[in-house]
């Protein structure tokens, strides 16, 4: 969410709302970022399941076996999905959930609004990215290489042993998860937006305008009386 809004910021300077297209781009580029935090979590988290070992044991092992830019292995496919996924949840979802309500008769439905625009951003970004999500574990399994030399490859021998069912193995568990997240994530947003949106302007010209509601003849706490008198 942090490379999001700075992402946005530099491409509005600021001074205006994103559009729907620029909102879309700027969560693409965000999520894409977070691959190289993410590339080496799911590294890990594969390998401890595999291995049976500690957090830091599973990373000791990868090091001293592979190197320690093994933990990015797969970074690209990772990078390609988090794109996609951040989309989903910071654009499309909110997105959705705008245009439903600007229909007649859903002006105030926002939850409903909020669950049909989740579902619809969780079930497109699930069908965009689960290919890739399914060559990067196997890559990022295979950190030997033994039976996949990369992305592409490993996309290759997926289609021709299974077809192109084989890159949606596990999908529906994933969509039902996706979806329930991006509803979470996208309204715990949108709320906080609203609060923040909703909260008193504070600036240079504060001062006097509280002093300028002090009664004609106050004093202030050091003593001195409001307004000065000659």
């Amino acid at each position: 969410m942090l490379a999001n809004g700075v992402l946005e910021r530099l491409l509005t300077g600021g001074s205006r709302a994103a559009t729907d297209t620029e909102k879309v781009g700027c969560a693409l580029g965000a999520g894409a970022v977070s691959a190289a935090m993410y590339g080496p979590v799911d590294m890990t988290s594969i390998h401890q399941q595999k291995l049976g070992l500690s957090l830091p044991g599973t990373l000791g092992h990868l090091a001293r076996t592979h190197g320690i830019l093994s933990l990015w292995r797969g970074v690209l496919p990772t990078a390609a999905r988090e794109a996609i996924y951040t989309a989903g949840y910071l654009a499309l979802a909110p997105v959705f959930t705008a245009r439903l309500m600007k229909q007649k008769g859903w002006e105030d439905s926002f939850f409903a609004s909020a669950v049909l625009g989740s579902m619809a951003a969780g079930v497109l970004a699930n069908v965009a990215s689960h290919p890739i999500d399914t060559a990067k574990t196997v890559v990022q399994a295979d950190v030997a290489s033994a039976s996949y030399s990369g992305t592409l490859d490993a996309m290759r021998k997926l289609y021709g042993s299974g077809g192109l069912s084989s890159f949606y193995r596990g999908g529906i568990a994933r969509t039902v998860r996706t979806c329930g997240a991006f509803f979470i994530v996208s309204t715990i947003r949108e709320k906080c937006m609203q609060w923040k949106a909703a909260q008193p302007k504070t600036g240079a010209n504060e001062s006097p305008k509280r002093l300028s509601m002090l009664p004609t003849d106050s004093r202030l706490p050091g003593g001195e009386r409001w307004p000065p008198r000659p």
